[in-house]
């Protein structure tokens, strides 16, 4: 019997950290362009603690929340680029505190600059 309830409380602990997990990746969708986004401002939204949500990104994606964000941001800047946003609106809307900052984690990931993207032909691949 007591197997039973362990059981059932370790299933009905993954059901809620998977459902925070859902709620914050659809918090820091919506949220990308806030600068200030944070883990803590994320774990507050989804009602956990900090602890809680990083194990929970840990599990389910293998890397931190911060990571997670910054990839997102990324990702999001990648698209806006190739769309042929400028790049301080690319930054913006993207949520970077600063162009100096998203050039250097932008040509980090891609290989190249905002600026240089935009001049480019490159292919849909994600790099």
């Amino acid at each position: 019997m007591l197997d039973t309830v362990a059981q059932e409380h370790a299933e009905r602990t993954v059901r809620i950290t998977r459902k925070r997990f859902d709620q914050a990746v659809g918090f820091i969708a919506a949220s990308l362009s806030d600068p200030d986004l944070s883990v803590e401002k994320c774990a507050a939204a989804v009602g956990c603690s900090v602890s809680a949500l990083t194990k929970v990104f840990r599990r389910e994606m293998n890397v931190s929340v911060a990571k997670y964000i910054r990839e997102a941001r990324l990702d999001m800047a990648l698209k806006l680029v190739r769309q042929g946003s400028t790049v301080k609106t690319a930054c913006k809307k993207c949520g970077f505190g600063s162009t100096e900052t998203f050039h250097r984690a932008f040509k980090a990931k891609y290989g190249v600059t905002p600026g240089q993207l935009r001049g480019a032909d490159l292919p849909d691949a994600e790099a």
